[in-house]
């Protein structure tokens, strides 16, 4: 009836008919309803007994209790209690035979089994027959054991527990909390784990410190039950140190100390400060190598934009490449992919109106030829601002390479692609302003090489070569700066518009103009021209005013270049300085009627072949320099009656009248050379007007001694014989001499030396072999002494001489020069007097047969001046 039973030894009496209990045998004891009796009476104790009461005595009562501990209870060994609880301050035990574990159980199959093994405690499920049903274990050390893929739900554990759905241990593993203030729980409602701690929170591996050389070891935070393509990474191994990652190989944040990589779509509602980033949202690889599977993929990147990645292969494109959407980039691995358009009658890649696009690192080809029609790259027409278009090669255009068409504001950004072959121009900016095309390069196009036609644009560092139209075609506010332009057909440089820049370019052997500038305001500086076509200019400047054309080396070839740099009409206001023109077939700076109030100075001009400047404007101002002078000007005009000084006012270069120029100082005047404030070699004009050189500015005369008129002495005097036609001269044989008496002229450079010579001729034919003679001058010089009359005291007389070998077969009266040689006796000065003889003496070789002529003695000097200051004063 669900009544208790109390089982306790002391206040449990039972009574039984002694007679009817055999101790040993099994008995069946059923226990019925004991509400209404005595605690110590029972009911229907044995064998059905019902309604028999027993009273026990004490001896009784202690001989029940021995046969109970014998007693097997029927032949299961089971006690049937009814419905009621059985209750124990005590314990029940169960002992077991044969090896048999003993169990408690309560209920039928699927409700909880005790189980009892080896010290240890098992919970189990299902009818609880063997150890596999096992739930939990508490083992004889007290520990709890919660086996593997069960739901354990615990209890309140105290005030402020938490209750947890799951809870799974790995082998060995333990949790510790500590204190109160260490907690792993879910506080603030479903879906929220708390992780919380004082300081901080660690996680480590086999307790490494943080920081330790350990690999492969993460947390993984999972959104599924088991890992997924979608999950956290905290990484903490060597190599990946820092790290947060999301979604395993595809990480779409990482961390690091140098580096904050997003490979996503980063949302800001504020101000994002971002001068340089790079930030991918998509990324596709194109697995048909086809127009259509490349198409399919920009189509499946959304709205958002992404990344279609091309990798190395030859793509057959037969259709149209649109860009759908804003943010796309399509790449390649390099110009290993290979878009293949040459059988296409389209364009093979087409932006149309999308922003922030990219096409990088591919090759495209088209169809040259075809008469298709063909841009390679293309805008359509449709505004498609901040292109960028990086490592591309395009060929075999059949019309543009790259054509960039719409009109407006599109910050294009061009940079190492390549054009070349196409039909029509290579890269071709026609309405976009404000683009950059940088260290480009168009080689063999139809048109030109690289063109822009509006408003401020960027070509720099750009190569063009064989291109059959211009080089490189600019308009208003263009920059050109270090591009390289050799051998086109056309021009090197045209710009047509006004404000531009054209700088550092290297120009040459192109057919037509090296540079022209057509628009005012220009600069054209540092470039290098050079070998323009035949009958073409170097530097045009085609009606532009106000224009500065500095530091440009302009040169040209024989046949090529006739015009350095060339002002047409209508060029106002320019300024041309500091130019070097040189080797060109007219003139270096040639200035056309028309060409008016240009300013020309400083520039170089070397080897022009007609003319340096040609000068057929009005009021332009030149002031060059000289070919080869860079310090001196041609020409400087002044007007009348003005002064030009020099330092001060004491020294200056002055025209009093239209007649003469006045060169004055207040010392004296020097003319020479350049070495400044002490000249070697000059001629110098002192206060009162005296010329005086020196140095090399010195000058030589012949102080000549007419033998006609010298004295003939009584003995070994020269023959007076006819000489030419009705002429004489004294004919001299060995031995024969003349005196002669001279003085030094005032113009002597006082102290100089001087040098005796002879003149005359043969007095006969040679006939029989080269022949000699040989002649002396025995002199003395004295200085005359102005002061008093009384002078120097003549000295020994100095005897120099010399020998002439005469080749054989000379003719009579040839012309014969013989230096005597140098006086070295003494320091002289103006009007001392020389005294001397001339003589023929025996010579050393073959002696010439017969007579020479002599016709005079000459004494050649230094002159240092025109003459003396005073009659005695040098």
């Amino acid at each position: 009836d669900g009544r208790d039973i109390s089982a306790d030894g002391s206040q449990l009496d039972v009574a039984y008919a002694h007679s009817q209990v055999t101790t040993g045998n099994p008995h069946s004891i059923t226990l019925t309803d004991l509400s209404t009796y005595d605690h110590k009476d029972l009911q229907n104790l044995q064998g059905g007994q019902a309604n028999e009461y027993y009273h026990l005595t004490s001896s009784e009562h202690i001989e029940l209790n021995a046969w109970l501990d014998d007693v097997v209870l029927s032949d299961g060994g089971a006690m049937n209690i009814g419905a009621g609880d059985i209750t124990t301050e005590g314990s029940i035990i169960t002992t077991t035979a044969g090896g048999q574990i003993g169990r408690f159980m309560t209920g039928s199959s699927g409700n909880t089994v005790f189980a009892y093994t080896g010290g240890a405690w098992d919970i189990r499920a299902g009818n609880g027959n063997n150890a596999s049903q096992n739930v939990l274990r508490v083992d004889n050390s007290g520990n709890f054991d919660f086996y593997s893929g069960n739901l354990i739900t615990l209890g309140t554990l105290g005030a402020g527990a938490t209750t947890v759905t799951s809870l799974t241990i790995p082998t060995t593993g333990e949790i510790n909390f500590r204190d109160t203030d260490i907690s792993i729980g879910s506080t603030l409602f479903d879906g929220i784990l708390d992780m919380s701690a004082d300081i901080s929170i660690d996680m480590f591996y086999d307790n490494a410190d943080v920081g330790d050389e350990v690999d492969g070891q993460s947390l993984n935070i999972n959104r599924r039950a088991t890992e997924g393509d979608d999950y956290i990474s905290l990484y903490i191994d060597k190599d990946r140190k820092g790290l947060i990652g999301f979604s395993g190989d595809d990480d779409l944040l990482q961390l690091a100390y140098e580096a904050l990589t997003v490979n996503g779509t980063i949302t800001a509602t504020g101000a994002v400060d971002a001068p340089a980033h790079n930030i991918s949202d998509k990324k596709i690889t194109v697995t048909a190598f086809t127009s259509t599977g490349i198409n399919a993929a920009i189509d499946a990147l959304g709205a958002e934009g992404g990344e279609v990645y091309l990798p190395e292969g030859t793509y057959t494109i037969d259709s149209t490449i649109t860009f759908d959407y804003d943010n796309t980039v399509l790449r390649g691995a390099g110009f290993g992919t290979y878009l293949d358009a040459t059988s296409y009658n389209g364009h093979p890649i087409l932006i149309s109106g999308k922003s922030n696009c990219q096409v990088r690192d591919l090759y495209v080809k088209g169809s040259a030829g075809s008469g298709y029609t063909q841009n390679l790259i293309t805008d359509g027409g449709v505004l498609s601002p901040n292109f960028v278009c990086f490592n591309v090669k395009v060929e075999d255009a059949d019309n543009y390479g790259i054509n960039w068409s719409a009109s407006g504001v599109s910050y294009g950004l061009f940079i190492n692609v390549t054009c070349n072959n196409a039909d029509s121009h290579g890269l071709f900016i026609y309405g976009g302003q404000y683009n950059r095309i940088i260290n480009c390069s168009a080689t063999s196009n139809g048109g030109w090489g690289i063109g822009v036609y509006r408003t401020a644009n960027i070509i720099q560092g750009c190569s063009t070569f064989t291109n059959a139209g211009d080089s490189i075609y600019g308009s208003i506010g263009s920059v050109i700066k270090d591009n390289t332009c050799i051998s086109n057909t056309g021009g090197g440089i045209l710009v047509n518009g006004a404000n531009c820049i054209i700088i550092g370019n290297f120009v040459s052997l192109n057919t037509e103009h090296g540079i022209e500038t057509i628009g005012d305001d220009q600069v054209v500086a540092n470039n290098t021209v050079s070998s323009s076509g035949n009958n073409k200019i170097d530097i045009f400047i085609n009606g532009s005013d106000d224009s500065v054309i500095s530091g440009n080396q302009c040169s040209g070839s024989v046949g090529r270049a006739e015009i350095g740099i060339y002002l047409a009409a209508n060029s106002l206001r320019n300024n041309i300085v500091g130019n070097v023109c040189q080797t060109h077939d007219t003139v270096g700076i040639s200035i056309l009627a028309g060409a008016n109030n240009n300013h020309i100075e400083g520039n170089q001009l070397e080897n022009e072949a007609v003319a340096k400047i040609s000068d057929n404007g009005s009021n332009n101002t030149i002031v060059n320099a000289i070919a080869g002078v860079t310090t001196h000007y041609q020409e400087l005009l002044m007007d009348t009656d003005k002064k030009f000084n020099l330092r001060d006012s004491a020294i200056g270069i002055y025209s009093q009248a239209d007649t003469f120029l006045d060169l004055f100082a207040d010392g004296a005047v020097r003319i020479g050379d350049s070495s400044a404030g002490a000249p070697t070699n000059y001629s110098k004009f002192e206060p009162d007007g005296t010329l005086e050189f020196n140095g090399t500015a010195t000058v030589f005369n012949d102080l000549v001694l007419p033998l006609d008129f010298a004295k003939v002495p009584a003995s070994n005097a020269p023959n007076w014989e006819s000489f030419v036609g009705n002429l004489n001269a004294f004919a001299y044989q060995v031995n024969d001499f003349q005196e002669f008496t001279t003085e030094l002229l005032h113009n002597y450079k006082s102290g100089s030396t001087f040098e005796f010579h002879i003149h005359g001729a043969l007095n006969a034919t040679l006939a029989g072999g080269d022949e000699t003679a040989k002649f002396e001058i025995e002199y003395s010089i004295v200085s005359a002494d102005f002061a008093d009359g009384i002078g120097e005291v003549y000295p020994s007389p100095t005897i120099i001489s010399a020998e002439i070998t005469i080749p054989n077969g000379t003719a009579d009266l040839t012309n014969i020069y013989l230096s005597i040689g140098t006086d070295s006796t003494g320091s002289f000065i103006n009007d001392a007097t020389i005294k001397g003889r001339i003589r023929r003496i025996a010579s050393s070789g073959t002696e010439l047969v017969g007579d020479v002529f002599l016709t005079q003695v000459g004494v050649h000097y230094e002159i240092d001046t025109v003459g003396s200051r005073t009659i005695t004063t040098k």
